[in-house]
């Protein structure tokens, strides 16, 4: 419930302070007196610069001929009050403004005076962006009477919009497409969990464990025959050597031998030359 409106400087007003009381409200005038004005300050006074568009902008709002602006709207909600600031900033001679302070309070202590912060608060503690609160809470001055006046049909569509059915509507018919995707999914995904569960029970049924056994105790016989290669060639290769070695020394041994018979045959040769010599001279 809103408790209090204080502005400056927002579109006719200079300067304004009103205290809302318990019940209903009535705030009337003539046309063009300003009372669209209250009420696009308490909806600017929630949601800042974001209730503003490229058609009515923040200069716009301000005040003709003023540099700056002011909004402090108080409302009440389950026991808190909580009060939010709106200042603005305007330069005449260009035509731009810009909003500057956005300060949030709650029971009298600032929350944030960031508008980042203050904005993204407002729309966790109302439930609702500034779309939805223009179409479900705030009305705009002539809506009301077009609504009255307009044919049933017509009527029920302007209600339709006001409360965003249509886009309910789509949301419904999003969520039935959505269901139905999830429902496919869920098809191929109990259809994949059954093939899993089919991979597993054969992997199961051929005793995995039974066979990684048998391939450990293979791989340790394999592993005792290779050491024992191993110790065997390390076995023949020395022996291989010691055979080298003796094929050496009876190389060496032929060759003395052949060296050997040489000189006899030598000696046998000199041996006989010798006797035939004697024999000559015996003779003569």
């Amino acid at each position: 419930m809103f408790k209090r409106l204080k502005v400056e400087n927002i579109r006719s007003y200079k300067e304004l302070d009103i205290s809302f009381k318990n019940g209903v409200t009535v705030i009337s005038g003539v046309n063009g007196s300003g009372k669209s004005s209250l009420l696009e300050a308490c909806f600017t006074g929630l949601f800042g610069s974001k209730t503003l568009t490229k058609d009515f902008t923040i200069a716009d709002f301000v005040r003709k001929g003023t540099t700056k602006a002011s909004i402090v709207l108080e409302f009440e909600q389950k026991g808190n009050v909580y009060s939010m600031e709106q200042v603005f900033r305007n330069d005449p001679a260009s035509g731009r403004a810009s909003n500057t302070r956005s300060v949030f309070k709650i029971n009298g202590q600032i929350f944030t005076d960031q508008a980042k912060r203050t904005y993204d608060t407002i729309l966790s503690l109302l439930k609702m962006d500034e779309e939805a609160f223009r179409n479900c809470v705030y009305i705009r001055q002539g809506e009301i009477d077009i609504l009255i006046n307009a044919r049933p049909i017509d009527r029920q569509k302007m209600i339709d919009d006001l409360l965003q059915i249509g886009k309910l509507e789509e949301y419904r018919e999003r969520a039935g497409n959505a269901r139905i995707g999830v429902g496919r999914h869920q098809r191929d995904t109990d259809k994949s969990i059954k093939e899993v569960k089919k991979e597993i029970e054969e992997i199961e049924s051929s005793n995995p464990f039974d066979r990684l056994n048998r391939l450990q105790t293979q791989e340790i016989q394999l592993k005792d025959e290779h050491s024992s290669l191993i110790k065997k060639r390390d076995l023949t290769r020395t022996r291989i050597e010691e055979i080298h070695s003796k094929l050496k020394e009876y190389e060496q041994m032929i060759l003395q031998k052949k060296s050997i018979n040489t000189q006899i045959s030598e000696f046998n040769s000199k041996k006989k030359e010798s006797s035939e010599n004697v024999n000559i001279s015996t003779s003569g």
